[in-house]
């Protein structure tokens, strides 16, 4: 009889320590900054996931630790740097921090405007000028911080359907947002989006670009430079997009993006949308 009470003692202790550990993760998982779009509070718990509001919808994301982002930014890379490239404000302001093709980087190219209905259209067409034919062009795209756009990048994109995968924010103060399909596996199809940090006092686009950063911080919240990717872990984030084409001669295909429980987040190609001068979340 003895030996049966310290069994049912036991059994009761252990189930209350279980009940007890369920509840703590339970409300690790779920708590959230109830009054406000903005994750900036959350942020400051360092919460592995947290839930992001988003007009009346509300996404689980999760943060992706910053050593499985690959930047992909050789101007990140030790390297002679010239005195109009030299600057102090690397994840510290709003500014353009960087240096590489930095005029097209911060500028609105707003001609020759063309609308596509979802990510596959726009690849489909951009792509017919390959990454291996934009690498060998003659003469090459340079990185020089004046290196002006080719007739290649000359063209405003208009992307009526597309997803947020994941975001985060390099060191030359730029957002890098993955931006998709909305599929998964093999159909997924991936291109970098990039609002862009700054450019300097008096530029025509400062404004505009500053807008469009201003909105992806009330979303998101104030992303700092190491604190990862922030990636919705059900279903991505739906928006419509605008802005300028690029190609990023600083990095190879497949280098920027992320790796998520295994799963790659590396648009396949250099060709980019930057800057972005619009978002509307969906």
């Amino acid at each position: 009889m003895k030996k049966l009470l310290i069994i049912i003692l036991s059994a009761a202790v252990f189930s209350s320590c279980n009940n007890k550990n369920a509840k703590t993760d339970s409300q690790t998982v779920s708590k959230t900054d109830s009054t406000t779009d903005s994750t900036s509070a959350v942020k400051n718990i360092s919460l592995k996931t947290f839930d992001l509001k988003i007009g009346g919808k509300t996404y689980l994301m999760e943060r992706v630790p910053n050593d499985l982002i690959d930047f992909g930014e050789t101007e990140t890379k030790a390297k002679a740097r010239t005195a109009a490239c030299d600057h102090p404000e690397h994840c510290t302001t709003a500014e353009f921090a960087g240096c590489d093709r930095r005029d097209a980087k911060t500028s609105i190219y707003a001609g020759n405007t063309k609308n596509y209905n979802t990510i596959d259209e726009l690849l489909g067409d951009v792509l017919k000028n390959s990454d291996a034919k934009m690498r060998s062009l003659i003469p090459p795209i340079t990185e020089d911080p004046n290196s002006e756009r080719t007739k290649y990048e000359d063209r405003y994109v208009v992307v009526q359907k597309a997803f947020i995968y994941g975001i985060y924010r390099e060191s030359d103060n730029d957002f890098h947002i993955i931006v998709g399909n909305g599929l998964t596996g093999d159909n997924m199809k991936l291109i970098n989006v990039e609002c862009s940090g700054l450019p300097a006092d008096g530029s025509g686009d400062r404004g505009a670009l500053n807008d469009v950063r201003n909105m992806i911080m009330e979303k998101f919240g104030d992303l700092r430079c190491g604190d990862g990717a922030d990636k919705p872990v059900a279903e991505p984030i739906s928006v419509s997009i605008e802005g300028s084409l690029f190609y990023d001669i600083d990095h190879a295909p497949t280098v920027v993006g992320f790796t998520y429980k295994g799963i790659d987040y590396h648009p396949k190609t250099s060709w980019e949308i930057h800057p972005l001068a619009k978002i509307v979340f969906n």
